[in-house]
């Protein structure tokens, strides 16, 4: 496949570090997004949101391929997706070992197989290294905020809280049953959380 379709800006992301731009033809728009992600989005033609595709802006780039993070879209556009006949390929780790692996399949299908090898080596180096750093390292136990009424969190298994977790900062959230469950105010007090992080899209809607 030539003319990629990527709906998920860290694959907008992944694309752009193996070298491989030239490929997308469309992307998903997030006005919400900082720094190098809506940097990485400039320059892109916007094809639809996370709730709502517009097939005449997606037709028009004439995809030979979808490239998805299934979390990252709603059902109902997702599902009109699939009804338009188009090859699709979902890209969604769910551990941090994951992504290597998704760089060297991302790289594979679009020729820059080296290019994605050696930054899935680079990648698996430095988790291995945060781990031998952190080993006997005090850990802090803290909480993160992805929005605030009301207030969203992550599960302890998303990818975030797992890198959190490689830096030493465990989640005092428990609820494992949504990737981003909505919590009281009340029992992050009681939880006491040595350290509050906020996520940059909340940042950036607050100015």
């Amino acid at each position: 496949p030539q003319r990629w379709v990527v709906l998920g800006p860290h694959l907008v992301d992944m694309l752009h570090a193996i070298g491989a731009r030239e490929r997308i033809v469309g992307v998903q728009d997030d006005h919400l997004l900082p720094g190098a992600h809506a940097r990485s989005l400039t320059g892109h033609p916007v094809v639809g949101f996370a709730d709502r595709v517009h097939d005449e802006r997606l037709w028009q780039q004439k995809p030979d391929l979808i490239v998805y993070w299934p979390s990252g879209i709603s059902p109902q556009p997702l599902a009109h997706l699939r009804r338009l006949g188009l090859p699709m390929l979902a890209v969604e780790p769910t551990r941090l070992e994951d992504i290597p692996q998704r760089l060297r399949w991302l790289g594979a299908l679009a020729g820059r197989a080296q290019a994605a090898d050696a930054l899935a080596r680079q990648h698996e180096r430095r988790l291995l290294a945060l781990r031998s750093q952190r080993s006997d390292r005090p850990r802090l136990r803290g909480f993160y905020q992805i929005w605030q009424a009301p207030l969203y969190t992550l599960s302890p298994d998303h990818l975030t809280s797992q890198a959190l977790r490689l830096c030493g900062v465990d989640s005092i959230v428990s609820d494992r049953r949504m990737a981003s469950p909505v919590v009281q105010p009340e029992s992050v007090l009681r939880a006491r959380p040595d350290i509050i992080l906020v996520a940059p899209e909340q940042l950036a809607e607050a100015r």
